[in-house]
């Protein structure tokens, strides 16, 4: 696909954004993140931290109670400091409470506009991957998953972890797109952050699209539905690379 001049100076932001903060633009999946990117992940040295803490203490290392204790330190941080810039005269914050924003003249066409990318035709076709994908899954791979093959286990690891992130990162991409039409295209962030949550997408459907093809190849009684998962994938791409043409 050849790329716009405004697209190839979208992807260079993103890249040095990326620097700084790398949970933005990833799948999530810190077990099988590169080790450099872990180094320099905020959102990944705060978790490895706090499990570390929740083990030196006996406790489990992903203890609910904990992860809330912390993000409430957190809110109350970021509250302090919210406070303390409006002071020094950094920011207006103004007065907000929900009742203002059911109000806002533009509430119905913010709630018309949800409903229209909740019908978006590539986000139907994420949901309904998501769907098919999970009674797969709770067939061929969960009842198995302690006997089966490291190799073919990690096929359907893959599979698993993406077909539930695909829907939930495109949803953002076209909420970003959206603003971006919505306040205009010399606010950047939106249009960046969508370009980015693109490229996770695309990055999920490659490796489901191999994961399923060697997966196809170890169980051929799987074929025949694995062509209709990859007849999906292989639509939602190209979807997606026309919306990355028009950018």
């Amino acid at each position: 696909m050849t790329k716009s001049k405004r697209l190839q100076e979208i992807i260079r932001k993103n890249a040095e954004f990326e620097k700084e903060a790398p949970y933005n633009f990833c799948d999530r999946w810190c077990e099988r993140c590169p080790l450099e990117t872990q180094k320099r992940c905020r959102l990944y040295l705060e978790e490895f931290e706090r499990r570390i803490t929740n083990i030196a203490h006996g406790r489990d290392e992903d203890d609910l109670e904990i992860l809330k204790e912390d993000l409430e330190n957190k809110l109350d941080e970021l509250k302090s400091n919210a406070e303390q810039w409006q002071e020094e005269g950094y920011f207006d914050f103004p007065e907000f409470s929900f009742n203002d924003y059911d109000e806002d003249d533009n509430y119905e066409e913010i709630k018309k506009k949800e409903e229209q990318l909740q019908q978006h035709p590539l986000q139907v076709t994420a949901e309904n991957y998501m769907h098919t994908i999970h009674n797969f899954l709770k067939e061929a791979f969960y009842p198995k998953v302690e006997s089966m093959a490291q190799d073919l286990r990690s096929d359907y690891e893959v599979v698993a972890w993406y077909h539930t992130l695909l829907p939930v990162k495109l949803h953002r991409a076209l909420c970003g797109l959206y603003a971006r039409d919505r306040f205009g295209e010399e606010d950047d962030i939106e249009l960046c952050d969508a370009v980015a949550q693109l490229a996770i997408c695309k990055k999920a459907i490659k490796n489901s699209h191999q994961a399923l093809n060697n997966i196809a190849q170890k169980n051929t009684q799987f074929k025949i539905r694995i062509k209709y998962f990859l007849s999906l994938l292989d639509n939602m791409f190209s979807r997606i690379e026309l919306i990355e043409q028009e950018i």
